[in-house]
């Protein structure tokens, strides 16, 4: 980026090479060439779309001598999204600075893969997030001090509670909490339990201070400000982005819960319904659960199949296909299922536990978008391995996340590589592996990721 200079190099040959994206901004973008123009993309073709625009902070700096941040409240279980860039502020299990555990997987000398941390992308993911500047406080680096606004979605009837970070260091006469309106016909979106923010000396934390109700829906993105008030004198001393809410702006899937019954019984399920929907809500998506069974203990084939489970799920992609196929030849009442539930997303409960010297198995999926999950005995594992059930009572929902397009955190394939273990999300096994660290939350980044992939299915599945 010129930062508005102009560049000109002329009668010599520039070769550009970078590992990753490669972004160009301008206002208009002119290219002549003498003799020929050649664009070429190796794997995926070219893409035309419309243009996103630079990385940009935001016009309004943070001028108020005082700064409030917007937090999840103390008690926060995944009851709402809620996402920002962590500085490791909270004093929260999970909330680790980005900057020291975002970066890409390698493989070292001796063959073995080991994290990378890359401040390059800790800057990416700093950029998606819309910042502003604190200019009293200084550089760090050369670079301005920014103010990184939290995103946050709320569906219509439903309140929020947070908690506020305050860095005080000149008080005003008061501190309003209100919504951003661009004018007084604007409808109220939101009522507050409080409107004004305590005022102290220096740092301090107001922990589940504000409630935020959401009265009706809307199509463009709103916001929360926080306004240090002096005399006549109003500016801003933080702000929250709450994402549109629209009809238009949700998705909605249907999912089948099989529980199967085998010689070892079925399954107890308690929860695994309510957890999905609550970390799907976070992305705005709403989900429908059915619920069927199917017995499969005189089924050789299918126990065989379980028995070897271990081989079978990782390399066989048809295993979760047959067990589908299973299950449409089954009847309710007199008629066979068939078709009826191809438009689903089908979750298999199994009272089979699988284990070998490397661990045991919870859950798999056929493919990471895919269309069908299989999930083990976590109850049984629980006993038989002493690990406590909190820790892997999320695998559900884990897995059905696969089926909405989400790698784990911690590969290569996610957009966003963190080192692992290291997450409060959903697709880290930081819950099964610290014990302490549960995975509650899905990042801003992977909402849109879980609606592109729930249109593209049912795009596919219309094309059947």
């Amino acid at each position: 980026m010129s930062n508005g200079k102009i560049i000109e190099i002329a009668g010599t040959t520039i070769t550009e090479c970078v590992k990753g994206d490669y972004e160009l901004y301008g206002d208009n973008i002119f290219s002549t060439a003498g003799k020929e123009v050649h664009e070429e993309g190796k794997e995926n073709g070219k893409t035309h779309g419309d243009p996103k625009g630079p990385p940009v902070v935001d016009a309004e700096p943070i001028e108020a001598k005082c700064i409030v941040q917007f937090r999840p409240n103390a008690g926060y279980n995944g009851e709402y999204g809620f996402d920002w860039v962590r500085f490791g502020d909270t004093g929260v299990k999970g909330d680790t600075w980005y900057r020291d555990i975002i970066g890409e997987m390698a493989i070292d000398k001796s063959g073995n893969p080991v994290f990378v941390n890359q401040v390059s992308k800790y800057d990416l993911l700093l950029r998606s997030f819309k910042n502003m500047v604190i200019p009293w406080k200084g550089k760090v680096k050369g670079n301005p001090y920014l103010y990184t606004q939290a995103v946050m979605t709320l569906w219509e009837g439903s309140t929020a509670k947070l908690s506020l970070k305050v860095e005080m260091v000149e008080k005003p006469e008061k501190l309003i909490i209100r919504q951003r309106k661009k004018s007084a016909e604007e409808p109220d979106y939101f009522t507050f339990n409080v409107t004004d923010v305590t005022i102290k000396d220096g740092k301090y934390n107001l922990t589940d201070f504000l409630e935020i109700s959401c009265t009706q829906s809307f199509d463009t993105d709103q916001f929360i400000d926080v306004m240090a008030v002096v005399g006549e004198t109003e500016v801003l001393a933080g702000c929250l982005t709450i994402l549109k809410n629209g009809k238009a702006h949700r998705k909605s899937v249907k999912i089948l819960f099989v529980n199967i019954t085998t010689a070892e019984g079925s399954v107890k399920l308690t929860g695994e319904e309510a957890r999905i929907k609550k970390y799907l809500k976070q992305a705005y998506v709403d989900a429908t659960v059915v619920y069927a069974k199917m017995d499969l203990t005189k089924d050789k084939a299918y126990n065989d199949e379980m028995d070897n489970g271990e081989a079978n799920f990782n390399t066989d992609l048809r295993f979760h296909e047959r067990l589908y196929e299973k299950f449409k030849k089954q009847k309710i009442g007199k008629k066979v299922i068939g078709k009826t539930y191809d438009n689903y997303y089908h979750i298999f409960f199994t009272k089979k536990i699988l284990g070998n010297k490397d661990g045991y198995l919870l859950g798999e999926v056929d493919d990471i978008g895919g269309d069908h999950a299989i999930i083990l005995d976590v109850r049984g594992v629980s006993k038989t391995t002493g690990t406590p059930l909190n820790s892997i009572i999320s695998t559900a929902a884990h897995e059905f996340f696969h089926l909405m397009g989400l790698s784990h955190t911690f590969l290569n394939k996610s957009k966003f590589v963190f080192k692992k273990f290291h997450t409060d999300n959903v697709m880290d096994y930081s819950d099964i592996v610290t014990k302490d660290i549960p995975g509650i939350y899905t990042f801003k980044w992977q909402w849109s990721i879980v609606q592109s992939t729930i249109a593209a299915k049912k795009k596919a599945r219309k094309g059947k």
